[in-house]
């Protein structure tokens, strides 16, 4: 989890209400994927990133939005 204190935070609050310990890895994973393809913030000059969250009902998405903030 390579020093990222808010995700560890994040991780550490979701496995004490339950979230088993399989989703949260797969949550990991999928924001690593997601973040992979976003631009680098400190790069300079002008970038913009746009993006779009779609899935069913009690997918997920919420939780996955704020893995994404927390990371």
């Amino acid at each position: 989890m390579n020093n990222r204190p808010y995700w560890q935070r994040f991780y550490n609050y979701s496995l004490s209400t339950g979230l088993s310990s399989v989703v949260l890895k797969g949550i990991d994973t999928s924001t690593d994927k997601i973040l992979s393809k976003c631009e680098n913030p400190k790069r300079t000059g002008t970038w913009t990133n746009k993006g779009l969250v779609v899935g069913v009902v009690q997918g997920g998405k919420t939780t996955n939005m704020i893995g994404l903030c927390n990371k």
